[in-house]
């Protein structure tokens, strides 16, 4: 999603609200090397959605809790 704000546009991320965080479990059986790329695909698209630091910040943080509890 792409805004205006204070007279840039700034984009986010729009999650549905049926989104389920649905990401790979950890005891999956995956190689340890596809699990961190997995991760790291997450970290590398979150910084080219978005556009503004502290909200890149902020869902990063959101998405390593939703890992961890995964």
């Amino acid at each position: 999603m792409t805004s205006i704000r204070t007279g840039r546009l700034v984009s986010d991320l729009y999650t549905k609200p049926t989104d389920r965080d649905l990401y790979l479990h950890k005891d999956s059986s995956h190689t340890k090397s596809t699990k961190k790329a997995f991760q790291y695909g997450l970290g590398v698209s979150l910084k080219q959605i978005y556009s503004v630091e502290t909200d890149y910040k902020n869902h990063r943080s959101e998405i390593k809790e939703q890992l961890l509890k995964r």
